[in-house]
């Protein structure tokens, strides 16, 4: 989706974004597994990198591996 503001002379403001992930990696019964929960644009900013395409605000990634020996 795009914003309705399309001025090609306009220039993009600047912006900060935090992520954060923690995971917990652990073997139980010769099977390596790993759980992680990722946090993307953590404190929910609001910004451009392509004029008129606004990024999406905060996401969560939670994401599961299986290692088998």
């Amino acid at each position: 989706f795009y914003t309705s503001d399309n001025d090609a002379n306009s220039v993009l403001p600047q912006y900060v974004v935090f992520d954060a992930s923690v995971s917990y990696r652990c073997e139980i019964l010769n099977f390596k597994q790993l759980l992680a929960l990722t946090a993307y644009n953590l404190f929910n900013e609001s910004y451009f990198i392509i004029q008129s395409y606004p990024m999406p605000l905060r996401t969560f990634l939670l994401t599961y591996n299986m290692e088998i020996l």
